[in-house]
């Protein structure tokens, strides 16, 4: 359905929710909720509204400072990569000598 209407899909690696914007959102959320609970209800219906509320208090500006910081990670990410694999190239031993055969 996404690509019926020109968005591509990119799937997240698992375990690595520093890379979904949504996990800092619903960090807000709940955070929301936990300071809003004054009496640390456990009763649906208080959580229930309390949830509704934060998540209507979630705004666009929100958003986009969530999606700058994930691709800010994403950023760090390529550039650790980069470096990492620079370095195993420098690691790399050849145990063979110069006039291997076929055989070998």
């Amino acid at each position: 359905m996404a690509e019926k209407h020109g968005h591509e899909v990119l799937r997240l690696p698992p375990y690595h929710c520093q890379l979904n914007p949504i996990e800092l959102i619903w960090a807000q959320v709940k955070e929301e909720i936990r300071k809003n609970n004054s009496n640390s209800s456990q009763k649906l219906r208080v959580i229930e509204e309390l949830t509704r509320k934060a998540m209507n208090n979630v705004t666009v500006e929100n958003w986009k400072k969530c999606v700058a910081h994930t691709k800010k990670v994403e950023d760090e990410f390529r550039r650790n990569d980069i470096v990492v694999n620079h370095m195993v190239e420098k690691f790399i031993i050849n145990i063979s000598n110069d006039s291997s055969s076929d055989e070998e």
